[in-house]
């Protein structure tokens, strides 16, 4: 009797397969720029300085244009004739002296007369002769100390500032099952007829 063959199970098998889909998260952020405004203040200067004070004195001027006041002029006037009258009495005497020398050579009557005729009329000074030329007028000029109040500028800032708007896109990862497994067992054929 010979063997009998085994008979062959056949086997048939498929993978289960994993399909995975995802999506990152992500943020959304819109912004507005911050408002900026800006005020410039000048800055503020207030002079009280007092203006500077120019003098001019022309007193030694019109004393030698004009002689000074009247008063000045009588006093300088009257103060020289003392001198006057002693050179008168000088002249007197000398005059009479002349009259008495008898022996004299010429007619003094004559030479007195001619003196007389030719001599020189008294000269008064009206106007102040110790007056110099360099001081004829006295200009003082007088710089006040300056008064300043100065208030210094400035530059204020006023900035509003605006919240990010901020939207989070939720992200996923999905798993789902994108092929069955299974196992397939095919018996073998069996002849019953034999």
């Amino acid at each position: 009797m010979g063997l009998l063959p085994f008979p062959m199970i056949e086997m048939r098998q498929q993978r289960a397969l994993l399909g995975t889909d995802f999506r990152l998260g992500r943020f959304e952020i819109h912004t507005r720029p911050p408002e900026i405004r800006t005020q410039i203040i000048p800055p503020k200067m207030e002079n009280r300085t007092p203006p500077p004070e120019f003098k001019v004195d022309m007193t030694t001027s019109r004393e030698m244009l004009w002689g000074g006041t009247i008063f000045d002029v009588n006093r300088r006037i009257y103060s020289q004739i003392p001198g006057f009258v002693l050179k008168k009495i000088r002249q007197t005497v000398e005059e009479g002296e002349l009259l008495a020398d008898i022996p004299h050579e010429s007619d003094p009557i004559a030479e007195i007369a001619r003196r007389a005729l030719f001599e020189r009329a008294w000269d008064f000074e009206v106007y102040n002769r110790d007056i110099r030329n360099g001081g004829l007028v006295k200009v003082d000029f007088e710089i006040r100390q300056p008064d300043l109040d100065i208030e210094p500028g400035r530059v204020e800032f006023d900035v509003t500032l605006h919240k990010p708007d901020i939207t989070y896109h939720r992200g996923y990862v999905r798993h789902y099952l994108k092929q069955k497994a299974y196992l397939e067992i095919i018996p073998p054929k069996i002849n019953l007829l034999a």
